[in-house]
């Protein structure tokens, strides 16, 4: 298991002999410099600039709990992409390599992770930060000026992230052959139930439910170690097989490789989301987004519910869909992209009104007007004070904000889906009682 981004501060980032403190206009490094440290701010501010240092007030500031120096710390042989410089007192700790690679638990790729989860959320808003403040004035050829400073500024974080995207997607794409291959080795019986959790097919609630009593009573289980048998889609005939001494160990072992194979899955799913992500980043401001690909919706939502499976854990999620594939010309990211946000708004919502049985409907469907997808909550719903301001950037309806939630991701879904001439919209009072958006987007060659 990966250890949190909490964990990896207390772990990693807390050495008195690693802590470095600037003075204002001190430089941390200069373009080009080789740098092997991962930096972490713990307090002050710093700025990156392309011009060695000369105005540094440029087009990335670095705060506390930011990180910096990752594109060089990855690629040692081509030094820092930017100059970093501190524009008033700031207090550093410092990591190498090695540093990172120090605990028993976990690898260097386990701790990576996290910081770089924690990187991405923090440069996307800051671009909507920036977006939000653009956004006051009227489009305007000034305003067309400094959208495309806005895609300058997204491009040039697009290019920090994707580095350390690579190392994640290496990894997703490396890991599953070469684990197949020594799990085959060991026990040819679980390969078979690792290669079902590489390549699991999402059960809905209802049928998880009915095949525990089902696999309880058949095989005489108790309706725990049933359930862990239904999650890890163990059939008969390998149930069966696996008590053939009638060690329930086993079934235990099975799932617990069910879920390496499952974790695998899932990150080669989510690497190739962030690096959609990241794409998404560097056109922003642009006028195409190169949506020129046929796209799948019904493999979209499947694919956010798989990226989502730990926000939903403990929520309903009923889904449906045509028999017939629904096929549109985009950006399957962009899609993926729409998807999360909400499922997940609507996912946080019933969590603070701390709604004991959580509900999520997604439908697809074929209308005249063109394809219709609807989610809805059993959550208390959008504030009255909400609705005219619900997709204007900046604005959130929690206390706390959200990371991805109504402050920052559903101005990027509004922009996403008119750019594809749709249309989105929410009301209260859905099916299930709560909140539901609609969006209703054209068909291919309407």
């Amino acid at each position: 298991m990966r250890p949190s981004f909490e964990q990896v501060i207390d772990l990693f980032f807390q050495s008195e002999e690693r802590t470095l403190r600037l003075k204002g206009g001190d430089v941390l490094f200069l373009e080009g410099d080789p740098n092997d440290r991962l930096y972490y701010v713990i307090e002050g501010q710093l700025s990156a600039t392309k011009e060695s240092g000369a105005d540094h007030m440029g087009y990335l500031l670095i705060r506390p709990g930011d990180f910096t120096g990752i594109q060089s710390f990855l690629e040692l042989n081509k030094g820092a992409a930017v100059t970093i410089v501190a524009d008033e007192p700031t207090t550093l700790i410092h990591a190498t390599a090695k540093d990172l690679s120090s605990h028993d638990d976990y690898s260097l790729d386990d701790v990576l992770i996290p910081i770089f989860a924690k990187v991405m959320d923090s440069r996307q808003k800051s671009i909507y930060r920036l977006m939000a403040r653009e956004g006051k004035e009227k489009l305007s050829l000034e305003g067309k000026k400094k959208m495309d400073l806005l895609g300058q500024f997204s491009g040039g974080v697009a290019h920090e992230l994707n580095n350390a995207i690579a190392v994640v997607e290496q990894g997703a794409r490396w890991l599953p052959d070469h684990a197949a291959t020594l799990i085959k080795k060991i026990d040819p019986v679980l390969f078979r139930v690792f290669e079902g959790g590489l390549h699991q097919k999402r059960q809905s609630s209802k049928e998880a439910r009915e095949r525990t009593r089902l696999i309880s009573k058949t095989h005489g289980l108790e309706m725990n170690m049933a359930r862990k048998c239904s999650h890890a889609r163990l059939d008969d005939e390998l149930i069966r097989e696996l008590l053939s001494n009638n060690d329930e160990n086993r079934l235990k072992e099975a799932y617990d490789i069910f879920e390496i194979g499952s974790v695998l899955h899932n990150m080669g799913i989510s690497a190739e989301q962030a690096a959609s992500v990241v794409e998404s980043m560097r056109n922003l401001g642009a006028d195409s987004s190169g949506k020129g690909i046929e796209v799948n919706l019904d493999e979209t939502i499947q694919r956010a519910l798989t990226i989502l499976r730990n926000i939903i854990k403990g929520v309903q999620v009923n889904y449906r869909a045509p028999e017939n594939d629904i096929l549109l010309t985009g950006n399957k990211g962009e899609f993926v992209q729409v998807w999360i946000n909400l499922i997940r708004n609507g996912c946080d919502a019933m969590r603070s009104d701390k709604n004991p049985n959580p509900q999520i409907e997604v439908n697809l469907k074929m209308t005249p007007a063109g394809v219709m997808i609807t989610i809805a909550d059993n959550g208390p719903g959008i504030p009255s004070y909400a609705f005219e301001k619900i997709f204007q950037p900046n604005f959130t309806t929690k206390k706390t904000g959200l990371q991805f939630g109504l402050g920052i991701g559903l101005p990027i879904v509004k922009r996403i889906i008119e750019s594809y001439g749709g249309r989105i919209t929410v009301e209260n009072g859905g099916p299930l009682g709560g909140a539901v958006f609609e969006i209703l987007l054209p068909l291919i060659g309407e």
